[in-house]
């Protein structure tokens, strides 16, 4: 990304105005505007821009990526599930977010820990790394760590599938792109981390490869609080990850179309 300080990419006049039009007409907010919006806002300006979001510094590029859309957009977007993890912090806590894209659960939920605690934005796709970095230097929030690794069953090397819409970028065996892999238990190790406040993950499917090898192996007392995860690519009819936290004594406190809220007892 750029380097320049947070708001040399303010919105023009007429972007701010169709920003605050869309976020105050609920139906130019549904899936189905989001895309032109983003379009139309490019078109007006090329290049990135600045927003911020209850408090929180974001440079956005609104050319491909739906997550982006949604900050810009949309004053609820992720809302019930960022709530929801925020439940669970105080400051000095724990926070992994795994899937990080432009950061918007690990930034949103910085403050919450607090300069004490420690938010780990991990990331595997080239793209969504520098800008996840990127608003993470904008913040310039010393508990905040990225990881560009793709967290996975293994230490070492996964293909990955970078795709343009980079939501939907993943793990995959066909991957154009080599990617550094990293097991949860060891990113925990390399940061001192015995205990994970509340946990989010969104990685297209890959949620098992992630966290079944740490539920073997992690003590207990490692276990995350709350967890956000997403399962809606995750096989269903096999031992999925959602279903073995369920029999270790988690429980689902919520669920919307995409994400499940599961709370460890």
């Amino acid at each position: 990304m750029t380097g320049e300080p947070f708001g040399a990419f303010a919105p023009s006049r007429l972007q701010n105005a169709i920003i605050n039009g869309v976020r105050a007409t609920p139906v130019l907010r549904r899936g189905t505007f989001r895309p032109w919006v983003a379009k139309w806002l490019t078109a007006l300006r090329p290049g990135p821009i600045d927003v911020e979001r209850n408090g929180v510094k974001f440079r956005l590029t609104l050319d491909n990526n739906p997550i982006e859309w949604g900050v810009a957009l949309m004053p609820g977007y992720e809302g019930p599930e960022i709530q929801f993890l925020a439940d669970g912090l105080s400051p000095g806590s724990t926070l992994i977010d795994i899937g990080a894209n432009v950061g918007l659960y690990g930034l949103s939920l910085a403050p919450k820990v607090g300069p004490t605690g420690k938010v780990i934005a991990i990331e595997a796709d080239p793209v969504a790394q520098l800008r996840v970095a990127e608003n993470a230097r904008l913040n310039a929030w010393p508990q905040v760590k990225v990881v560009l690794a793709a967290a996975g069953d293994r230490d070492g090397e996964a293909r990955f599938a970078a795709k343009t819409n980079f939501a939907h970028s993943k793990v995959t065996a066909d991957g154009e792109v080599v990617v550094p892999m990293r097991t949860l238990a060891g990113i925990l190790a390399e940061h001192d981390i015995a205990r994970i406040d509340a946990l989010k993950i969104d990685v297209e499917g890959y949620e098992d490869q992630v966290l079944l090898p740490f539920f073997e192996s992690a003590p207990k007392a490692h276990w995350p609080k709350r967890v956000v995860i997403e399962d809606l690519f995750i096989d269903k009819s096999a031992d999925n990850s959602v279903k073995r936290m369920k029999s270790l004594g988690y429980r689902e406190a919520g669920r919307n179309r995409i994400n499940a809220f599961l709370l460890l007892e």
